[in-house]
Order: C-alpha cells, then sequence, then structure tokens
C-alpha cells in the first residue's frame, strides 16, 4: 500500500528501458495529460516497495479516467504572453523614470519629485501584469477567472505616456469577452478559493 499523494511527491517513470525523473505531481499528471506516460508506464516513488503500472495505483488510475483538460485557446496564450510583455516593459520604463526623477527634481525647483507617483504606479502595475501572466501561463492553469483589474490598470498607463501597455489592456479587455476565453477560464479547475480580481 503506497501512501497517499500530495503535490510535493516527486515521481520517476519508465520509458522503454530508460528510467526517469523525479518530476513533481503537478508536471507528472501534465505528462499523463500529454500521453507522455500511459496506464501501462512503470511509475515509483519514494515509499514504493516496486515499480508498478502507473494505472495500478488508484491515485493515478483516476487521472486516466477523468477527461483531459481543454487545450489553452490561442487567444488565453495570447492574452498571457502580452501581458508579460507588457509587465517587463513597464518596469523597465518604471526604473528607467525613476532615475530621472533627481534631474527632474532639481530642473523644477523640487516639484518634479510629485513626478514620483508614476514610477511606483507602473512599477505596480508590472508587479499585478507579470503574476497574472505567469498564473495563466502555468500548466495547469492557476485561475479561473480572467482578471478585470489588470487590463484596466494597462489601460490608465497612457498617462504614463505608455502605448504599449494601453494596447495590451484594450486586447486584454477584448480578449476577456471573447467566448471562448470565458468558456476556458470556468472550466478551469483551481484548487483553493478564488479572489474576485
Amino acid at each position: 500500500m503506497s501512501a497517499p499523494v500530495s503535490n510535493q511527491d516527486m515521481w520517476h517513470y519508465q520509458l522503454g528501458a530508460q528510467q526517469l525523473g523525479p518530476v513533481a505531481f503537478d508536471h507528472f499528471v501534465a505528462m499523463i495529460h500529454n500521453g507522455v506516460i500511459a496506464p501501462a508506464t512503470l511509475v515509483w516513488r519514494e515509499g514504493m516497495p516496486q515499480w508498478v503500472a502507473a494505472s495500478s495505483l488508484p491515485q493515478l488510475a483516476a487521472i486516466f479516467s477523468a477527461p483531459a483538460p481543454a487545450k489553452k485557446p490561442g487567444k488565453v496564450q495570447a492574452l498571457a504572453v502580452i501581458t508579460l510583455i507588457s509587465g517587463c516593459y513597464n518596469a523597465v520604463h518604471a526604473l528607467l523614470f525613476l532615475t530621472q526623477i533627481p534631474f527632474l527634481a532639481i530642473v523644477t525647483f523640487g516639484l518634479g519629485c510629485f513626478l514620483i507617483v508614476i514610477p511606483i504606479f507602473l512599477g505596480i502595475v508590472a508587479i499585478l501584469e507579470i503574476l497574472y501572466a505567469a498564473k495563466i501561463l502555468a500548466t495547469p492553469m492557476k485561475t479561473n477567472r480572467p482578471s478585470r483589474v489588470v487590463p484596466v490598470l494597462e489601460v490608465i498607463c497612457i498617462l504614463a505616456c505608455n502605448p504599449i501597455t494601453l494596447a495590451a489592456g484594450i486586447l486584454g479587455l477584448v480578449f476577456n469577452n471573447d467566448p471562448d476565453v470565458k468558456a476556458y477560464f470556468a472550466a478551469t479547475p483551481v484548487p483553493g478559493p478564488q479572489r474576485a480580481s
């Protein structure tokens, strides 16, 4: 009898004569869904006395019998990539703007110090964008609802003369309202409580 499965478990598997691993359980499940690990594939993890067929373990048999998750639509992938690029751009933009604040403060006799709000805002937006993109890019996806806050903040970035992030925000708003994207997010099971964003 094997111990219960946890997400921290590291699994080994055998393909042909080659023993591979260890891989984390989440990655292992993705490999099952992608067909890399079949029901007859020999698997082992710490605490098991020997290698066994994957389908002989109840916790893995349930994964084989469950329907595979739907493929991530191109618009969801595009949303994640655009958001990630915009987040990186905002982070660089915020840092560059931050380096100009002392010069602006001197030239404007201290009034330029109030412009510190702009790089702080851009930095916060960058962090939110990168975190959101990471949740969408993860396999399996780590959120089951599209963010409404991130695209709106991206649109507001036009106040910082940031047209790239404005375009990302507009695309985010359009993609978030696409029926295929909504259906994919709604069908994505995510463990734990979800907060509205």
